[in-house]
């Protein structure tokens, strides 16, 4: 086992749960900074991962993403890991928060050569009527010109999708699918013997004592029985559910806790 000392970097992948979803919002930063006095500029640097790696003095890669599924994840996890060396990879902290595969699908577009996020009404079929979609790289906050060219390029790509969706697309199948792929990339994790930690979600299949010291609390339900949701802390002006402010500073201290004392004792 590598020692904490000799981490370099924290990786963290999933949703917008970990990202940072409703903070880059200005209505709701200018509510904390009306009720709390807090404010920040980057939206990433209020979450659980970037206070993390702070406090750790880590390099942070923040591949998680808003409106992002299962299939991003295990895809971003390996465009990471596949060109490291296993030396490399020993000196990586990763934090996992797998979200639903169902609804939220990752796609690469052959004509703007990106990936990109379209989120689903999953509903079966023929019946597929709604979809949203987002590239990979475009953030909620301060679109630039470019960006905003390729959110209205997307009227193109709405057609093309439904269409996909319509013929190809089963919410169920999918789930399995991604799912089935999910629990290999956890598994190489075992096999490598990796350093992370992964919030419980698609793993009744592995065995109890296989993951019991890389488990976390669900980010979502943890903020949810504390009470520490954007909607909780604003006092309701935001019915917001995602993780508040001071919702990812205390699940920060959840993680350095479980990193200090369990997982490196």
């Amino acid at each position: 086992m590598n020692s904490l000392s000799k981490l370099k970097t924290l990786y963290v992948a999933g949703s917008s749960f970990s990202e940072g979803g409703g903070l880059y919002q200005q209505d709701i930063k200018d509510l904390y900074k009306e009720i709390h006095s807090v404010e920040w500029n980057n939206f990433h640097e209020v979450t659980y991962g970037y206070r993390v790696a702070k406090k750790l003095n880590l390099d942070l890669v923040m591949d998680a993403k808003c409106g992002g599924g299962l299939e991003r994840v295990i895809r971003k996890f390996y465009e990471f890991i596949k060109n490291k060396s296993d030396t490399e990879l020993s000196k990586v902290f990763f934090i996992i928060e797998p979200p639903s595969a169902t609804g939220r699908i990752d796609l690469y577009s052959n004509v703007e050569k990106k990936h990109f996020m379209i989120n689903t009404n999953d509903i079966k079929s023929d019946q597929q009527t709604e979809v949203g979609i987002s590239f990979d790289y475009v953030t909620g906050e301060n679109l630039s010109e470019t960006d905003l060219k390729d959110f209205f390029r997307q009227r193109y790509f709405r057609n093309v999708v439904l269409s996909y969706l319509q013929d190809f697309y089963d919410p169920d199948k999918y789930e399995d699918k991604i799912t089935g792929n999910f629990i290999f990339m956890v598994s190489h994790m075992l096999y490598k013997k990796l350093n992370f930690l992964i919030m419980p979600f698609h793993l009744k299949i592995f065995r109890k004592n296989d993951l019991d010291k890389h488990l976390l609390p669900d980010i979502f339900e943890w903020t949810k029985k504390n009470k520490l949701t954007i909607e909780n802390e604003l006092d309701s002006k935001s019915n917001d559910g995602h993780p508040g402010y001071f919702g990812h500073k205390e699940f920060s201290e959840v993680i350095l806790n479980i990193i200090k004392y369990q997982y490196y004792e």
